[in-house]
């Protein structure tokens, strides 16, 4: 039986995580967690391999439980968790590890998880429900289902769909500089009047052959396609007039589409853009929007972000090969095959879930 949680959910129940000292706090059982530390250390060249190989030594001195905690960029690790973290000690009767993270504002989130023999991870957090808008309603998910995907994942090193909690305010989000709100539109009719959806999709490729960067495409939910079309063009009328360029109406997979060549800001940056469906679709240049637009049949029901860690290889060594000829790729060996995160929102706070398989793990 899960007790945190049902505390949590209680109706009059203080909340056991109040006491909690502010920073992160970690505690873990040091033998189920050293392959963990194993995979993590083999990070070399790495700030988060150097850390975890300078408190590796200490967590696994522990005998039953350690306690690893990081306030104020300061980090110590001790075999003994102080009271005030009875709520996480709990979890680690029937789990492996226990978290709570620093707040960054919006509440502290917390949660558990376990360790297998190969050192693949599961983790299940949580949060109350953020009832004030801030910058994280463009990734907090609801529990909405997020729909069929727009962009393929296939071979994508980073694939995230999501339905969020609450539209973000872009306007607001945005900075009081007339000139960002001149070149960017942030209120100007672009998002103001395309009537999001909450419904967003990026994804990340890697480079393509004969490419120098890796592809890059967004996906963005809208109600009304006309209207998203019609201040997509004026947003680009804007872009035309700073910048000298004039956008380019073109055919990409078989739809209309319209481009910005001629920028020479970023390596093979020539955006392009249509509307597909309720979606607004926007890839690096008129290559990476054909891609994008490839049929796709993935439709999970939760808001999900999938980091593919066993295609970085081949993306690293594409890139060094393009800016690079000849020069070694970063020999980074991944602990991990996959990290997927996926939440969504019940009873009144935010669940997230983490399954991080070991490499090496079959699909």
């Amino acid at each position: 039986m899960r007790l945190l949680p049902l505390m949590l959910l209680a109706c009059q129940a203080p909340d056991p995580l109040a006491a909690v000292p502010p920073g992160l706090h970690v505690v873990v059982k040091p033998s189920a967690f050293a392959p963990v530390l194993d995979g993590l250390a083999r990070l070399s060249g790495t700030r988060i391999g150097a850390a975890v190989e300078e408190q590796r030594p200490a967590i696994l001195r522990c005998p039953e439980l350690a306690w690893l905690s990081v306030t104020a960029g300061n980090a110590a690790v001790s075999c003994t968790p102080s009271p005030e973290l009875a709520p996480l000690v709990a979890e680690t009767r029937t789990h492996d590890l226990a978290f709570i993270l620093p707040d960054p504002g919006i509440g502290r989130l917390w949660g558990y998880g376990d360790v297998d023999d190969a050192g693949g991870l599961q983790v299940v957090a949580s949060m109350p429900e953020v009832a004030q808008a801030s910058a994280y309603d463009l990734i907090l998910p609801s529990g909405e289902d997020p729909g069929p995907d727009v962009l393929p994942r296939a071979g994508a090193l980073v694939h995230a769909r999501v339905a969020q909690a609450r539209i973000a305010d872009v306007a607001a989000l945005a900075s009081d500089s007339a000139h960002e709100n001149d070149i960017f539109g942030f209120q100007n009719q672009l998002f103001a009047a395309t009537m999001l959806s909450g419904k967003w999709e990026v994804a990340l490729w890697g480079v393509p052959e004969g490419g120098k960067v890796p592809r890059i495409a967004l996906a963005v939910g809208v109600r009304s396609p006309e209207l998203a079309r019609a201040a997509a063009e004026q947003y680009v009328g804007v872009l035309a007039e700073r910048w000298h360029v004039q956008p380019r109406d073109t055919t990409v997979a078989g739809a209309a589409a319209s481009c910005l060549e001629g920028l020479n800001l970023l390596p093979e940056l020539a955006p392009c853009w249509t509307v597909r469906g309720d979606h607004f679709v926007a890839g690096w240049n008129a290559a990476t929007l054909e891609h994008g637009l490839s049929p796709s049949q993935h439709h999970e029901t939760r808001s999900r972000i999938t980091i593919n860690l066993h295609e970085f290889a081949a993306a690293d060594a594409a890139l060094t090969h393009a800016f690079a000829p000849g020069a070694p790729p970063p020999a980074v060996v991944w602990p991990w095959r996959q990290v997927t995160l996926t939440g969504t929102q019940k009873d009144g706070r935010l669940w997230l879930e983490l399954h991080a398989p070991a490499s090496g793990s079959p699909p």
